[in-house]
């Protein structure tokens, strides 16, 4: 079993084929130092609960019952970017934490986090181009063409 420091250093497969163990279809794992638990199904059970600590419920072939919770809010906007910097999200969508920004077909644009944005320093987006960002609503999006009338368009999505 390795050392728990080094599991960072690991991928997640690394992790899981290092605490999963084949031969006894058992899950070893280390709590401090070298003491480990051995949990295997003939002899042990693993009772997953919500937040509540309300046991999930095992359906009859072996899957779990998840209920996906959907977007609580999202915002759509298409932005016309010249030669002088504008943003993006002018109005930014309340407790947003992302963006997607797509530059429309024929158009590119410099996307930069100020209206200091220039061409020489912008991240360039090409016609077709899509960037998603983990943003919230205090972070700005801005954006600068080499020509007038550049078309990009922007999804807010908000938790």
């Amino acid at each position: 079993m390795p050392n728990p420091t080094n599991m960072s250093l690991l991928d997640s497969q690394q992790v899981i084929r290092s605490v999963y163990d084949a031969e006894n279809e058992s899950l070893d794992v280390t709590l401090v130092g070298t003491v480990s638990l051995a949990i295997n199904s003939m002899e042990d059970s693993i009772a997953i609960a919500n937040a509540a600590g309300t046991p999930l419920t095992i359906n009859s072939d072996g899957s779990i019952d998840v209920k996906m919770e959907g977007l609580n809010a999202f915002q759509t906007n298409q932005v016309t970017v010249g030669t002088s910097a504008v943003q993006l999200t002018p109005t930014p969508l309340s407790n947003r934490t992302s963006v997607s920004i797509k530059v429309l077909p024929g158009n590119s644009v410099y996307i930069g986090n100020s209206n200091a944005v220039t061409t020489s320093t912008g991240y360039f987006l090409f016609s077709g181009d899509a960037l998603n960002m983990d943003l919230t609503g205090s972070d700005q999006i801005w954006a600068i063409a080499t020509s007038a009338a550049q078309t990009v368009a922007v999804l807010e999505i908000g938790g």
